[in-house]
């Protein structure tokens, strides 16, 4: 994360599969302390039942 930080590049974690308590944590990136830009989610939003995707977005990227 030092090296993303220090070029300025855009970290964005998947958390389509590990998302919602898989590991413990709602999102897999807070088990391991990681401070994304931006978040990417699906199939736990519904359970699979419909098709449906969400981004979670920082505040300083959202600026």
């Amino acid at each position: 994360q030092a090296v993303v930080k220090k070029y300025d590049i855009l970290f964005i974690a998947d958390e389509v599969i590990c998302a919602f308590g898989r590991l413990g944590a709602m999102f897999g990136c807070d088990k391991y302390n990681i401070k994304p830009d931006l978040v990417s989610l699906a199939k736990a939003l519904s359970s699979a039942y419909m098709p449906i995707g969400a981004v979670l977005v920082s505040p300083e990227i959202s600026e």
